[in-house]
């Protein structure tokens, strides 16, 4: 019909419901984003927390050596996952610590028992490096600032230094394994130590060149002392051969000449040659540590009375008769088995030299054989005269080994000096000053 209908009604009223309907979603808009906020702060701190605790208890383990504790605590199955995992793990690190530690321990007392220190040089930077913590030398030697081939050549006794180098030197040149012995000064100053090194080569990967030098060294003095002991038995035993005949043909004469018929010859000479035999055996059997081979302590004066035996003992009793050589006397002194050898060179090679050359050698000749002891000094001096013997001239043009073999058994063994006084027309007279500790051992 082509009709056009107006109706006219206010713009407040007709845009209400529209709106109502914004004012509806703007607030569950922002009612819906708080849910969401919280939610996600709700999500976060069962993620975050858990990882803090962790970061919190990472730090603690790595400034404290003693913490082994990890929270486990709530949170994700990933995140309470990561936690047992990461506790596992400490406790596992903190058992090989301990077992890491005891190890050490046990191979620390082991090292210094046997008298072992660890060492490394740096050959590229030149640091010395200090291993396990343990000193840079044995127990008892001059102690080094730090450990560099200048360092310890500086502790070494002069003597030794060129030998010290030249092997080293050679060592690193050729990149081989190192090893010497040389002497080094003792942190009393009171003696030499020797000690023995042993190093090995260690390759950098990086570059395969040596770039570290590893090892050990040990205070081998003893073991020193007992091959020089040892050496100096074998030579004074050769030398013992060779003067068996003519102290054999010595102990014939002077038998013959005191003996009243062939079967107390024999008798005579024949116990006089056993008590050599007794006297040798003394002397192999005390070599090096005899408390190891379960020997005892003697007294000064058996030892004399077993050693001079065969050229017969003055004095009264069942050692002593009228007609011996030699006369002993002296208080109580303890010689112990492992001294008891290089007192036995001695007195062999003085008895020795005198039935060749001195009182012993003609019939009127006698040996006196006295000692005395000072406990508060800690010295026994032994004096050893002769009298009666061919007239001295004074002292040899040329000294043989056996002057050499007393002076080192005296000197070396037994930690004392000697004196020859070749001055007398009577006879030698030989002093002994030793060391009454030392004897005793």
């Amino acid at each position: 019909m082509g009709w056009t209908v107006l109706v006219r009604q206010d713009a407040e009223t007709a845009f209400a419901p529209a709106r109502q309907l914004a004012q509806q979603v703007l607030f569950w808009g922002c009612v819906a984003a708080a849910l969401a906020a919280a939610l996600g702060w709700l999500l976060a701190g069962l993620i975050t927390r858990p990882l803090a605790d962790l970061c919190r208890v990472a730090q603690r383990l790595q400034t404290d050596p003693r913490a082994t504790e990890v929270p486990t605590g709530r949170g994700l199955s990933e995140v309470m996952l990561l936690s047992s995992s990461i506790s596992a793990l400490v406790a596992g690190v903190r058992w090989r610590e301990t077992a890491l530690q005891d190890s050490e321990a046990s191979l620390r007392l082991a090292t210094e028992a046997a008298g072992i220190t660890a060492w490394e040089i740096d050959l590229t930077a030149r640091q010395p490096s200090q291993a396990r913590r343990q000193p840079v030398v044995p127990r008892g030697l001059k102690p080094l600032a730090e450990w560099t081939i200048e360092s310890f050549l500086a502790s070494v006794v002069p003597e030794d230094r060129d030998g010290v180098l030249q092997v080293y030197g050679s060592a690193v040149e050729n990149s081989a394994d190192l090893c010497f012995s040389c002497r080094v000064q003792h942190e009393g100053g009171d003696e030499d130590r020797w000690v023995e090194v042993r190093g090995v080569p260690l390759t950098d990967p990086l570059t395969g060149r040596v770039s570290r030098y590893t090892g050990v060294i040990q205070d081998i003095t003893e073991r020193r002392r007992a091959e020089q002991a040892l050496q100096l038995l074998v030579r004074e035993l050769d030398h013992r051969v060779k003067n068996q005949f003519a102290v054999f043909d010595g102990l014939i004469q002077f038998t013959a000449r005191t003996a009243a018929d062939p079967a107390a010859m024999a008798g005579v000479l024949r116990g006089r040659i056993s008590a050599l035999a007794t006297a040798h055996d003394l002397v192999r059997d005390a070599t090096g540590d005899g408390s190891a081979r379960g020997l005892h302590s003697t007294t000064m004066s058996a030892l004399l009375q077993t050693l001079l035996a065969p050229y017969g003992i003055r004095g009264s009793g069942d050692h002593g008769s009228r007609l011996g050589r030699i006369e002993i006397a002296g208080p109580g002194v303890d010689v112990g088995p492992t001294s008891a050898s290089a007192l036995a060179l001695v007195v062999h090679e003085l008895a020795t030299n005198a039935a060749r050359h001195g009182a012993l050698s003609v019939p009127s000749g006698v040996v006196f054989l006295s000692w005395s002891a000072d406990p508060s000094e800690d010295v026994v001096v032994l004096l050893w005269q002769e009298r009666g013997g061919p007239e001295l001239t004074g002292e040899p043009l040329r000294r043989g080994f056996g002057t050499s073999l007393v002076r080192q058994s005296v000197q070396g063994q037994l930690g004392g000096r000697v004196a020859f006084d070749w001055s007398q027309p009577k006879g030698l007279i030989v002093s002994l000053h030793l060391s009454a500790s030392r004897l005793a051992r």
